[in-house]
């Protein structure tokens, strides 16, 4: 077992049972799930097919800028398969099961698949730092909303540069990191930009990908809006999405499955701006993971079927 996989089980393994501990010394906290009713299920459930839906088809328009089609049907699984990968699996686990798919039945080099990989998440970012400043905006003034503000200004200028500016070839960095570190940096942001130089020119495919940035971001307020409904906590637009943003930032430093303990720590440490309690962001957690973990898991049975598979991808796959 690699080091990252023994690290991503051990901190995984130790938030499960400080959650745990927490939940038995404040018994409150479960009682988020007694109040949730059928039309709460149903939109979250929406919001997570959304999500699916939005995940589906940047899979199918990026891979189509360098590959033959694919149908709304074989996007939409393997988006479903990503989902699984993330929230079951170790880290990258959703983008290894795509680009192993891609490889295998479209035949998508790796080098092609991260390079679509790194513009998307390029324009997603930015779509969800924009909405961050918005949200600041509005938000009641704090020492910790200034520290946010030039978390999110810094980040903000730093993807514009990757957007407009042209970075130098990664031989120059090579040449100009003195230290490791820096060299690593240097180079997953020479990367990054290549892959969105590599979807640029295709004017068409950017607008698309906004558009689905942007549907996952509302899917992500719509779960939260329902989830902090049922526990019956008053948040304010501008903190729901500042929330939404969060949930999205955790993608960045996801090295356990689903992040979890990633996304809990974060919320927990912007709690006060976002207004709520410690233990209402911990409800909305139980909440928002158990009903994940109960639809992924119909979805993985359902996703077993061999016709369905067929049917969906066209192919008949292993995966």
């Amino acid at each position: 077992m690699s080091k990252n996989r023994i690290f991503s089980f051990v901190f995984t393994f130790f938030f499960l049972m400080a959650f745990i501990i927490y939940a038995i010394l404040n018994p409150d906290i479960l009682s988020a799930l007694s109040g949730i009713g059928l039309l709460a299920i149903s939109l979250i459930v929406l919001g997570r097919i959304l999500l699916y839906i939005s995940n589906g088809l940047f899979i199918k328009f990026s891979a189509e800028a360098f590959t033959k089609k694919l149908t709304f049907g074989e996007g939409v699984y393997v988006g479903i398969l990503s989902a699984l990968g993330n929230f079951f699996g170790p880290i990258l686990g959703g983008a290894s099961i795509r680009a192993v798919y891609l490889k295998k039945a479209h035949s998508l080099s790796y080098s092609k698949f991260t390079s679509t990989l790194m513009g998307y998440y390029v324009i997603l970012f930015m779509v969800n730092c924009i909405a961050a400043l918005l949200a600041l905006f509005f938000i009641s003034p704090s020492e910790q909303k200034n520290i946010l503000m030039g978390i999110f200004s810094i980040w903000f200028v730093v993807l514009a540069i990757l957007l407009f500016v042209k970075l130098p070839s990664w031989s120059k960095l090579n040449y100009k990191g003195k230290h490791r570190y820096l060299t690593k940096a240097l180079s997953l942001l020479s990367s990054i930009q290549d892959g969105w130089f590599s979807i640029q020119r295709n004017k068409k495919l950017v607008n698309k990908l906004v558009l689905l940035a942007m549907l996952s971001f509302f899917a992500n307020l719509l779960m939260a809006a329902v989830e902090f409904n049922i526990i019956g906590a008053e948040i304010s637009l501008p903190a729901l999405m500042l929330y939404s943003v969060f949930i999205t930032v955790s993608l960045l430093i996801s090295f356990t499955p689903g992040a979890i303990g990633i996304r809990e720590t974060l919320l927990l440490l912007v709690s006060s701006s976002l207004g709520v309690t410690n233990q209402e962001i911990l409800q909305v957690a139980l909440i928002d993971r158990s009903i994940n973990f109960i639809i992924l898991f119909v979805i993985f049975l359902i996703s077993r079927n061999s016709w369905l598979k067929t049917k969906l991808t066209g192919r008949k796959m292993s995966l």
